[in-house]
């Protein structure tokens, strides 16, 4: 009997430690992918390093009515939360300076920003019913240029077309003439 209890607990320990093993892998492989990822954003200028992680007291805030404005989105959700709202950053085009229709909303701790974040899931504000979520984002240095379709160089102009020779334009005036001719004669 004692032979049959030793058998069921070593296989019971065997499953534990196969079980543990199992979750460790996973934690690796998550780890790895988490480190790809953050490669990958560092290379394209996504993140400014590879250690950035996003601060956990913003929140990320989309479908933005294009009217509404920082000071109406802070009051909101001050009211909404009954929490102190630190600062509202709306993004807003940089040639146009209207909102692009998004925000990210910074609260005193990361507490606070949790418990905003369940109470504004079913926020509607100038008509719109907005997305909340965690910022993913990481906030660049100020220091260096940020790219983008608006701040790079123009692209240099195109170099001027060689002058057609002569001969060259006599034949496409008169494939033109051509054209012009068998349109007069066709018969509809």
């Amino acid at each position: 009997m004692s032979s049959d209890r030793d058998i069921v607990a070593e296989e019971v320990k065997m499953l534990q430690e196969q079980e543990e093993r199992r979750k460790l892998d996973e934690i690796a492989q998550a780890k790895t992918v988490e480190r790809q990822d953050a490669v990958l954003l560092t290379m394209l200028g996504d993140m400014p390093s590879l250690d950035a992680k996003p601060k956990d007291n913003i929140l990320f805030v989309a479908r933005l009515n294009h009217i509404t404005d920082e000071e109406s989105l802070r009051s909101i959700a001050e009211i909404r939360t009954g929490l102190t709202v630190k600062s509202v950053d709306i993004k807003k085009d940089p040639d146009t300076k209207e909102s692009r229709g998004f925000a990210f909303i910074e609260f005193e701790t990361d507490r606070d920003a949790s418990i905003a974040y369940k109470k504004l899931q079913t926020i509607v504000v100038d008509d719109r019913r907005l997305h909340v979520d965690f910022a993913q984002s990481v906030k660049r240095d100020a220091r260096k240029p940020q790219g983008g379709r608006h701040r790079e160089e123009p692209p240099p102009p195109p170099p001027p077309e060689a002058p057609e020779s002569g001969e060259r334009v006599r034949r496409k005036v008169k494939r033109r003439v051509k054209r012009c001719d068998a349109k007069k004669y066709r018969k509809d």
